[in-house]
């Protein structure tokens, strides 16, 4: 029994030093390849083996092949409702949607101004005049 603890333990070992060495090409069963720096920092890679065959991107999975795809086709499958506008995914028909109901689910907290998407809301914070930015609040008062 101890024996073959030890060997799945050597077969884990051999595994991980086959992630960690750059020149070695990834295994097709490695979802994740980490890749250690000369200067002893590390990354950990999602290999990207979904390739377009109109652009030659290339994607992690085939989910974000597909939905790459309908930039080409022009295919946009998620219909608003309400304007007929129409979004390749539903993500975008979803922040859309905040349009015509008013919603505005993101706050700033320093000075409670409202918006509907988290972009606007980081372009607002590094704009805000009335928020409380790197300068202390001192200097907000000069």
């Amino acid at each position: 029994m101890a024996q073959g603890h030890r060997k799945e333990s050597e077969k884990s070992r051999s595994r991980k030093e086959e992630e960690t060495t750059e020149g070695s090409p990834p295994k097709k069963s490695l979802k994740k390849v980490v890749v250690i720096e000369q200067n002893g920092s590390f990354q950990l890679r999602i290999p990207k083996n979904f390739i377009c065959e109109h652009c030659y991107g290339a994607f992690r999975s085939s989910y974000h092949l597909k939905r790459h795809i309908l930039i080409h086709t022009g295919e946009k499958p998620f219909e608003c409702d309400v304007c007929d506008m129409r979004f390749i995914q539903k993500y975008h028909l979803e922040r859309h949607k905040r349009v015509h109901s008013g919603e505005k689910p993101y706050q700033c907290e320093r000075c409670l101004q409202s918006f509907s998407r988290t972009d606007r809301l980081l372009r607002h914070k590094r704009m805000c005049q009335g928020c409380p930015s790197k300068a202390s609040d001192s200097q907000l008062l000069l």
